[in-house]
């Protein structure tokens, strides 16, 4: 009998209950709850306000993009020959292809990557131009992206389709495509040798903008994971001389400014 009683007790407990807002449920219990609520809430805006109106008014009215414009070029490859730069973006459609993949196999909102990377396609293949006037001078904000994104956002939405339906079969190879992606795509980049007819070969001298930043970030992360697990695995090694050199490299590392 006791045992019965434990167990339709057991059955008589809930789960915790889940609160469900909509977005004025959510502002109103957040924002405006109390007196003291809608006084920060007020209290925060108008510094919001304050901070934000002059950056918008600059942005807007006076600053001059099309120099960021003429120079998009130089903030993303730097001195990159022009001529390779068809290397540069097939790079960044192999990685969107890996990201679609990935994305489609193993999660589950795929709905918001497609709309994504569908934006990102429309953006592409229409040039933002949006000319404000003032009472004084006309500034013009034209920031165009490449056309280039147009296939960059067709390939993200195929790929998300496909790691969705056929994710069985797509899982292996995007792990072997990750795998590869690193030393394929400084090949790419980098090229053979300055005689060579598909890949000539461009100093690293050459490489700069966002793409050097990208590449150093991420041969960072791909080399410094496995040897930060060695590390410190070899710093609760049982051996006095793996032990002393690990924490002695760890804590130079960790020192240098």
């Amino acid at each position: 009998m006791a045992v019965m009683a434990g167990e339709h007790k057991r059955r008589d407990v809930l789960p915790p209950p889940v609160e469900r807002y909509t977005v004025l449920g959510w502002l109103y219990k957040n924002l405006f709850s109390s007196w003291y609520n809608i006084l920060l809430t007020g209290l925060s805006l108008g510094i919001i306000y304050i901070v934000l109106k002059p950056t918008l008014v600059w942005a807007f009215t006076k600053a001059r993009w099309v120099s960021v414009a003429l120079n998009m070029a130089n903030l993303f490859v730097g001195v990159y020959p022009r001529e390779e730069l068809w290397r540069v973006w097939w790079a960044v459609y192999v990685l969107v292809a890996l990201i679609g993949l990935s994305w489609g196999a193993h999660f589950r909102n795929h709905g918001r990557g497609v709309v994504f990377f569908s934006a990102l396609a429309l953006l592409g293949a229409l040039p933002i131009e949006l000319s404000v006037m003032d009472m004084q001078r006309e500034s013009l904000l034209y920031l165009p992206l490449p056309a280039e994104f147009l296939p960059v956002g067709l390939v993200g939405a195929i790929a998300i389709a496909v790691g969705r339906f056929g994710a069985q079969h797509v899982r292996a190879l995007v792990n072997y495509g990750w795998i590869l992606y690193v030393p394929v795509v400084l090949l790419l980049i980098r090229g053979i040798s300055p005689e060579h007819a598909l890949l000539p070969l461009v100093r690293t001298s050459e490489w700069g903008g966002l793409m050097l930043n990208i590449i150093v970030s991420s041969t960072a992360l791909v080399l410094g994971l496995p040897i930060g697990i060695a590390l410190a695995l070899g710093r609760r090694s049982q051996l006095p001389v793996l032990r002393a050199l690990c924490i002695a490299f760890i804590e130079w590392i960790r020192g240098a400014p």
